[in-house]
Parts: structure tokens; sequence; C-alpha cells
């Protein structure tokens, strides 16, 4: 049987790696466990401040309790305690002021305030709340660096329609979706650095294959990448999560990860230009979807390689810190282990960012979405 033979995925189902994960609680990849609730806590319960806090003990408590089979480098599986439990929600402005005003205050990573996509007239907080183990508590870097180092950011200087059209013009092109022999190439770029396998890579490619039949309200999947000197030299996915806002009306927000440049290719803008492509198909699809709303799009970014300088330059950005007389620090301490040449691949601190609406508003007007898709090469 050949090569292409052997990457058929209908044998078996097998699973996409993800990091927006999905509705309810999970385990995850690096003994983690995170639960995605449908349904917000709003002011609607008759004691929403008390019900909050009871299901993050609870969902703490389970966490300390639990253990997740892992395979060791012999092969071996054992079960190992989880040590990373999060919860990712949006709550009311109550909620929020309970959590910062008490001792929760420490398990707060994450606060920004999404009514501007959401259309509500009252704050909807998107939060990340975690609870490290004790042997993981303690970040890569000390956070007043992370905060030091990237505190302001930085203005784009170059329209992403303007930086995708300089890479085209450089002999680039761009791609939405990849051939089954282009596989290895994609799975080159993913496996060292993310730890994807061949299998995860045709699943992922079926998974597009078969969301290009789908109406663009039902798709949950987007993916984006450059070609240069006849290969794929970038890549990079958003995936949505359905999350409730306060008001009960049901909405996709899209998390942008998997991006990666082939070392040959990084400091070229390539990157930042791949993910301006991706923030284009998830805006279009949204605004086609949902009559014309614009998406949150957000994203985890790697510290350690310094990412969130690729997110700055495609006009995402961390939230605002300073929230209610208080620090939120938008940083996920010991998240996820990232290769980038680094052995042992180490569990990293990750910055939050988002793309703000006023960059949506100027950056991704309709006329300019459509130049920047029509650079993508349809094979």
């Amino acid at each position: 049987m050949d090569r292409k033979d052997n990457m058929s995925s209908k044998e078996a189902p097998v699973s996409i790696p993800t990091s927006a994960g999905q509705l309810g609680i999970r385990d995850r990849q690096e003994r983690r466990l995170i639960r995605n609730p449908r349904v917000p806590y709003s002011d609607s319960h008759r004691d929403p401040v008390g019900f909050f806090r009871r299901h993050w003990e609870m969902l703490a408590q389970t966490g300390q309790n639990r253990t997740q089979a892992v395979i060791g480098i012999d092969g071996l599986v054992s079960q190992e305690p989880v040590t990373r439990t999060v919860l990712r929600t949006s709550v009311s402005d109550n909620v929020l002021e309970d959590i910062l005003s008490n001792n929760l205050k420490s398990d707060l990573e994450v606060a920004v305030d999404i009514s501007e996509f959401t259309g509500e007239t009252h704050p909807d907080w998107f939060i990340y709340m975690a609870k490290n183990a004790p042997n993981r508590d303690k970040p890569a870097v000390p956070i007043e660096q992370m905060i030091a180092e990237t505190e302001g950011g930085f203005r784009p200087i170059t329209s992403p329609r303007e930086r995708v059209l300089e890479v085209v013009n450089k002999g680039g092109s761009f791609i939405d979706s990849f051939a089954q022999e282009q596989i290895p190439q994609i799975l080159s770029l993913w496996q060292k650095a993310f730890g994807w396998t061949e299998n995860e890579v045709v699943a992922f490619r079926d998974k597009l294959e078969a969301d290009k039949q789908k109406p663009i309200s039902k798709r949950d999947m987007w993916f984006s990448g450059v070609m240069m000197d006849g290969k794929i030299v970038t890549a990079s996915m958003a995936e949505c999560l359905p999350i409730r806002t306060l008001d009960g009306e049901d909405k996709k927000i899209w998390e942008l990860t998997e991006w990666v440049a082939a070392p040959a290719y990084r400091d070229q803008h390539l990157m930042t230009a791949t993910i301006d492509m991706l923030n284009a198909q998830v805006i279009s699809g949204s605004r086609e979807a949902e009559n014309g709303t614009d998406p949150f799009i957000y994203a985890e970014v790697n510290h350690h390689t310094h990412a969130e300088r690729v997110a700055h330059g495609a006009g995402l950005i961390i939230p605002e810190r300073h929230i209610k007389g208080t620090i939120v620090n938008q940083i996920l301490v010991k998240n996820v282990s990232v290769g980038n040449g680094d052995p042992g691949m180490p569990l990293r601190d990750f910055h939050f960012v988002y793309l703000p609406k006023a960059e949506i508003n100027t950056a991704y007007t309709p006329n300019q979405i459509t130049i920047m898709l029509n650079q993508i090469n349809t094979r």
C-alpha cells in the first residue's frame, strides 16, 4: 500500500488537537482539565456571585482529585495527576467585581469585555479562571517581566491588505487548504512545534474539506498558510468556541492557533500575513453567517518566542490590564508545552490577545477583505 493509501482517515476516527476545546468538562493534553460551560454566569441567577463561586470551587476540587492517562517516552501508560484546571466562560459585572475583591482574584488569569461584539449594552466579561498545582504554579519568566516586555505593544504600520499583497509580490501565495500530497509539509511544521501526528493532520485536512461543503454558518474551522519556493512555509488555523451571551444569545467566538513558520522563513512578516489572511476568512465568514456581525477573535501566544509581536503586527492586542482598580495579568501561566527547538518541550507562559472592534472596522472593510481573499490560491 502506498503512502497516499496509508493516509486514509476513514479506517478509524482520529480526533483533531484543539485549543478552543468543546463545551463541557474535558481532559486535555498537558495534564489539564478545562471546562467551557454553555450557560454564562449572568445576573439572571438568584445568587449569581454565590452560584459562580460554588461552581469554580467544585471544578478546582475536581481537578485536584483527577488523574489522566499519560504516555511516557518509553511508550508505557501511567496515571498522572491533573496539574492545571481552567474555566473559560462569560460572567456579569457583578460576578467579576466579586472575583476581583476577594480570594478568587489570584485565580483570574484573563478578563476582557466582549460586549462590543455581542451587542449588549452592559459589560459581558469573557474570563479564564485557572488553578495550577504547586509544581506548576511558578511562571517560567516572572510575571512582572512579561508585563514590562509587552506593555504598550505597538501599532502595525502596514495594513493587512498591503502586507498580503507584499507577500504575493515577492512570489508567495496564500492557501486556505492543502492537498493530500502536502500533508507531510504540514506535519513537518506542526509535529515539532505542537506534537501533531500524521493521522491528526490527515483528520484535520478531512475536516477542512468537509467544512467547505457546509453553509458558512456551520463552519467551525479555518486554515491559512503561505507557500513560497514551491512549499508550505507557514501554517495557522482558527477554531470556534460556541458560547451564550449574558442576554441568552448563542454566538461563536474564534481562537487563532497553531501558528508556525519554517525556520528559514521567519522574520519576513510571512507569519503576520498568514494571520491577516486567517482573520479575513473568519471575519468574512462571520459577517455572512450572522448578518454582518463582526466576530470576537482571540489567541493565546507564547511569550518565550515573543509570538505577541506577530500578534501585534496583525492588529491583535493584549486586553487592558487595569480593570476596576486592580491588575489582571492577561497571562496563562505554564499553559502548554511548545517545541520550537527547546529540549523536552517545556511548559510555557502565554499572553492572551484579541482583535479589537476598532481594528476590524479599519483594517477589514468588505472591500479590503475581498482584495485579500482574492489572493488565495485555489487548487
